[in-house]
């Protein structure tokens, strides 16, 4: 074979390396929202028992907002934790740069419909589920596969929707009381978190307009549940953690089984 020959093959086998590599890291940044198939469309509204790893799932709805998710983000920042932002569609249009710093940041979006009606017809849920879907996508390139239902309401077509397209849907295990009608301040927000949390909790605050209290009580929230050893993962991550604790517990069982029956 000619030397021309072996280059032109050379070069060849670089291109189709680099070809597989971009396809490989496509695939990944497609995926890394992914979540355990026996999460899919199921409602979360409890931990699991007896988990056991110190980490706490930190959700964000209603936002973003130009005030208040910067200065949350800047608190996640300072001790590299990362959260779940349940955005409405008519905000993430708004702003997608900070959708962009949202996801640049190592956080994740979940749908939290277009316009946080408390019970739509079958087809606006359709429509709104589908409409801030796409503008999250398109603003950050990436594909969600989480949901909130607004004020926590599974009995409406929101909910149906989303369990029937696959969706995740997420309550909480711990709220915040940051949205009650009556406001209260970042140290009752901060308290209501940072009072007896369990492994594997799942908490409920607010970035949306209006909510800068949260975004202060972020800041305690994070500097002394940190100090206690907890760890501060997005919603996806924890869903893996508690798949790989419920297949090794289950491993376990069948094991303590099998030396019963031999």
């Amino acid at each position: 074979m000619s030397s021309k020959r072996i280059r032109g093959l050379n070069i060849l086998i670089v291109f189709a390396a680099v070809i597989i590599m971009l396809g490989v890291q496509a695939a990944v940044i497609a995926s890394d929202w992914a979540i355990p198939s026996r999460y899919k469309g199921k409602i979360i509204a409890k931990r699991v028992r007896y988990f056991t790893q110190k980490v706490l799932a930190l959700t964000y709805d209603d936002g973003p907002d130009r005030k208040v998710t910067p200065k949350v983000l800047d608190a996640l920042k300072a001790h590299n934790a990362k959260a779940t932002f349940f955005v409405t569609g008519y905000q993430a249009q708004r702003y997608p740069d900070l959708m962009k710093r949202i996801v640049g940041e190592g956080h994740v979006i979940g749908i939290h419909t277009y316009t946080h009606a408390s019970r739509p017809d079958y087809s606006k849920a359709i429509s709104e589920i589908k409409r801030t879907a796409d503008i999250i996508e398109k603003t950050t390139g990436k594909k969600t596969y989480i949901f909130r239902t607004p004020y926590g309401i599974v009995k409406n077509n929101y909910t149906k929707v989303a369990l029937q397209q696959g969706y995740s849907v997420f309550l909480w295990t711990i709220c915040s009381a940051d949205a009650t009608r009556k406001r209260i301040g970042s140290a009752t927000i901060a308290k209501n978190v940072i009072h007896t949390p369990n492994p594997g909790d799942i908490v409920l605050l607010h970035d949306g307009p209006g909510h800068m209290a949260t975004a202060i009580a972020t800041q305690q929230i994070l500097r002394e549940l940190s100090a206690s050893g907890y760890k501060f993962i997005t919603l996806p991550d924890l869903l893996c953690k508690w798949d790989k604790y419920l297949e090794t517990t289950s491993l376990s069982k069948s094991g303590k089984k099998l030396n019963k029956i031999t």
